[in-house]
């Protein structure tokens, strides 16, 4: 089983999605609460009840980044 690491974004986007689900919030107070329209907050709220945590976390996390140089480029 792998660690998922996840950023104090996705945590919140968690928390608040997890409410919608339990049906603490509806979308429209949860799209006011995490700054996007009602629309996305329910691609990502249907994104998430597919997957779960996996879903909010960033697709490039614990990948390095496609600009960085190869170590053996450096001059020591």
């Amino acid at each position: 089983m792998r660690t998922l690491t996840m950023s104090a974004k996705a945590r919140r986007r968690a928390v608040i999605l997890a409410g919608v689900q339990a049906r603490e919030l509806n979308w429209v107070d949860a799209a006011a609460v995490l700054g996007l329209s009602c629309r996305q907050t329910r691609r990502v709220g249907r994104r998430y009840q597919a997957a779960g945590d996996a879903e909010l976390v960033h697709w490039l996390r614990g990948r390095p980044g496609s600009r960085r140089k190869a170590l053996a480029s450096f001059s020591a």
